[in-house]
C-alpha cells in the first residue's frame, strides 16, 4: 500500500535523465534491484525472472512495464545498457514489445527508492560486494506497492496474477 516516489531522477541505459514516475504510468510495473557487476545473486534473480517472463504471452507483457534499478551508484548507463542487452537477448519475444528499463542513479535516490519499498542491502567493503535480498515489487499504475514476489524464480502464474491484480489497483 506504500506509494513509490515518482519524483526521483535516474539515468536510463542510453544516458537520459528521467523521473521514475515517467516510467510508472498507465500500466502495472515490476520493480527490482540488482547491481551490474554482481557475481551471483543478481544474475540468478534476473535469469529466473526472464524464465517467468518467457512463459507469458507477448500481448500480456506489452501491458506492463519493468524497471530494474542498480543499487550501486558506481554503475553507469553504459553498464546498464550492456546488462539490458544481455537480458533482452535471453527473452524469446518475437515482436520485442517488452518495456524494460535499466536505471542507474545517485546514492541518495537509490536509498530513497529502496527504502520506500523496503528493499535492504549493505555494501561489504572487504568483499567489495553488496549483500541483499531477492525480490521484485509489483506496482499499480498509480505507483502503489501491490505485491512482493520473493525469491529468484517466478512462475508465469504468479507473475500474471500479480500484474492483473496490480492493474486493478488491488493491494
Amino acid at each position: 500500500g506504500q506509494k513509490v516516489p515518482g519524483d526521483l531522477s535516474f539515468y536510463n541505459e542510453v544516458g537520459d535523465e528521467i523521473l521514475l514516475g515517467s516510467l510508472i504510468n498507465d500500466k502495472p510495473t515490476i520493480l527490482n534491484f540488482v547491481y551490474f557487476n554482481c557475481p551471483m545473486l543478481c544474475s540468478l534473480l534476473l535469469d529466473g525472472f526472464v524464465d517467468g517472463l518467457n512463459s507469458l504471452d507477448e500481448d500480456f507483457l506489452s501491458r506492463a512495464t519493468i524497471v530494474t534499478i542498480s543499487m550501486d551508484p558506481k554503475d553507469t548507463p553504459e553498464s546498464a545498457h550492456a546488462y539490458k542487452k544481455k537480458y533482452m537477448d535471453k527473452l524469446s519475444l518475437k515482436n520485442n514489445v517488452l518495456d524494460w528499463n535499466f536505471l542507474t542513479g545517485t546514492q541518495e535516490n537509490i536509498e530513497k527508492i529502496t527504502t520506500s519499498v523496503g528493499f535492504t542491502y549493505k555494501y561489504n567493503k572487504q568483499t567489495k560486494e553488496y549483500a541483499h535480498s531477492a525480490a521484485s515489487y509489483i506496482l499499480t499504475p498509480e505507483a502503489v506497492i501491490s505485491r512482493y514476489l520473493y525469491g529468484i524464480t517466478y512462475s508465469a502464474r504468479d507473475l500474471k496474477l500479480a500484474l492483473l491484480e496490480a492493474s486493478r489497483g488491488k493491494i
